[in-house]
């Protein structure tokens, strides 16, 4: 996810460790997310937002993410990269 209001002011990125899925309306943010994008957005230094997950996996349970999805993912890793370019 990315948003960008006002492209003269330093961007964010947030790195979110266990993603999930956003059913049953996926405009809602759950609450992790929706916590870090009010932080951000309160900045007033802060033009814009990216948003990336550490591991690919989609998990609503944190316990539910075993361990053989906790391993780099080079895909994923891309994805990361990429999302830190914007902080240039």
């Amino acid at each position: 996810m990315k948003r960008i209001w006002n492209n003269q002011k330093d961007k964010a990125t947030i790195i979110m460790y266990n993603p999930r899925t956003l059913d049953p309306n996926p405009f809602l943010l759950v609450q992790s997310l929706s916590k870090c994008v009010e932080i951000v957005i309160n900045e007033e230094d802060i033009g814009g937002f990216q948003v990336v997950n550490l591991f690919p996996k989609i998990s609503n349970s944190q316990k539910e993410l075993e361990n053989e999805f906790k391993k780099f993912d080079s895909m994923n890793f891309k994805y990361i990269k990429n999302a830190l370019k914007l902080l240039q």
